[in-house]
C-alpha cells in the first residue's frame, strides 16, 4: 500500500488537504470519503481511515479521504490562486449546500489521477452531503455507488436538546440575522452551548432546510416542518449502501436503529437498487469497530478480505 498527502482544491479553489491511500498496483477505483461535522476530520482519526485504505487497498481499491471546508469546528482556510483574504471554515460556520464545490474538487482530483470508477461514501454529516450533492445535482454525478454511513437527524436532535421554546427561537432570529448580513456572527448562548454562527445553526436545525435529509424524529414522533419527509434520499437512483451502527447514540432513542433503517427502506425511490445493514455492537462514527466497517463496506463494493 503507498499513502501520500493529497491536496484536493474546491471548485471556489479553497485548498482541501487529505490522505491517499493506493495499492502497490495501479488501480482504475477509487472510494472517496466524507466526514462527520465537528472535530471529525481526517488526521485525527488513524485506526479508521488507516483501517479502511488498509482494506481496501487489499481489494484493489483506492481511497482518499479529505477535510472538506466543515473539518473542525472552526478553522480557516487558503485559497489556491495565494489571494490575501482568508476563508473562514469548520462546523461552526459551514453551508451544506457548499459540499457540491468541495466534492466537484474531489471527482477534479480523482479523474486526473486516471480513476474511472468512483465511489462517493460519507459518515455522519458527511452521509447528509451525498444526498444534498445528488439531490443539487439532480442525479446526475460521476459517482457509481454511494455508501451512507451512519446517518444521522441533527434537526430532530437539535429539537430535542433545546427544547421546543429555543428551538422556536433559532428558527424565527437566524433568518432574521442572516438577512441583516451577521450570519457570521455566534449565536446567543442562551440558545446554544456551543459557538455557531447564525448561518451555520439556521443550516443544521432548520426542518425545511437541505441538511435536514433524514427526519427521522419527524417520521416518528411529530412534524417540525412541512418539507417532504426524506426528499432527497427518495431522489436518489444511484445504487447506494445504509450503514448503521446497531449502538449508534445519535438514532438508538428515536426511532432505534433498526427502525431507522426500515424507514430508508420505506422512502427509497423504488426504481433503486439499495442495500441496508446493520452493524453489531458499533456505535456512531464505528469507533472500536473500524474493521467492522471496512468488512461491511467490501461485502458491498465485492472485496473479499478486511483484514491488513
Amino acid at each position: 500500500m503507498k499513502l501520500t498527502h493529497a491536496q484536493v482544491v474546491a471548485t471556489d479553489l479553497l485548498l482541501l488537504p487529505g490522505l491517499l491511500y493506493e495499492p502497490d498496483t495501479p488501480s482504475k477505483k477509487l472510494v472517496i470519503w466524507l466526514h462527520g461535522m465537528g472535530d471529525s476530520g481526517v488526521f485525527y482519526k488513524p485506526d479508521k481511515f488507516n483501517t479502511l485504505g488498509s482494506a481496501l487497498t487489499n481489494n484493489g481499491w483506492s481511497l482518499l479521504a479529505f477535510n472538506n471546508r466543515g473539518a473542525y469546528n472552526t478553522k480557516t482556510l487558503k485559497y489556491a490562486d495565494d489571494r490575501e483574504e482568508r476563508f473562514q471554515g469548520g462546523t461552526y460556520y459551514e453551508l451544506i449546500e457548499d459540499c457540491v464545490q468541495d466534492i466537484d474538487g474531489a471527482v477534479s482530483f480523482a479523474e486526473k489521477l486516471g480513476y474511472t470508477e468512483l465511489v462517493l461514501a460519507g459518515s455522519s454529516t458527511g452521509a447528509n452531503k451525498i444526498c444534498v450533492y445528488d439531490y443539487l445535482k439532480q442525479g446526475q454525478t460521476d459517482f457509481n455507488r454511494y455508501i451512507l454511513a451512519d446517518p444521522g437527524d441533527d434537526s430532530g436532535l437539535f429539537y430535542q436538546e433545546l427544547g421546543a421554546n429555543a428551538f422556536e427561537q433559532i428558527q424565527q432570529s437566524a433568518p432574521k440575522k442572516v438577512a441583516e448580513g451577521k450570519g457570521l456572527e455566534t449565536v446567543s448562548p442562551e440558545l446554544s452551548s456551543e459557538p455557531f454562527s447564525w448561518q451555520s445553526m439556521l443550516d443544521i436545525t432548520n426542518p425545511d432546510g437541505l441538511y435536514n435529509s433524514f427526519p427521522f424524529y419527524e417520521a416518528t414522533q411529530q412534524r417540525l416542518g412541512t418539507k417532504t419527509l426524506f426528499l432527497e434520499w427518495s431522489k436518489i437512483t444511484t445504487p447506494s449502501l445504509v450503514l448503521l451502527g446497531e449502538e449508534d447514540e445519535y438514532a438508538a432513542d428515536v426511532p432505534g436503529t433498526a427502525e431507522a433503517l426500515e424507514l430508508f427502506k420505506e422512502y427509497a425511490n423504488p426504481s433503486a437498487s439499495h442495500q441496508y445493514m446493520l452493524a453489531s455492537g458499533a456505535n456512531h462514527g464505528f469507533k472500536g469497530s473500524e474493521t467492522q466497517l471496512a468488512k461491511h463496506i467490501l461485502t458491498y463494493l465485492g472485496g473479499t478480505n478486511a483484514q491488513e
